[in-house]
């Protein structure tokens, strides 16, 4: 059952942008975000 690995392929490398037509944007969301990821990126200086 289920859709095949070729079939999954087929539909990431042809199709991509019919894929991401229906990706929702995404924001920042700092509360989602691990602490100690948040500390590094204030280390390194990325905005």
């Amino acid at each position: 059952m289920g859709v095949s690995d070729a079939a999954i392929n087929t539909i990431l490398v042809e199709n991509p942008a019919e894929i991401l037509a229906f990706d929702a944007p995404r924001k920042f969301n700092p509360k989602a975000v691990h602490p100690r990821v948040l500390a590094l990126k204030k280390q390194l200086k990325i905005e």
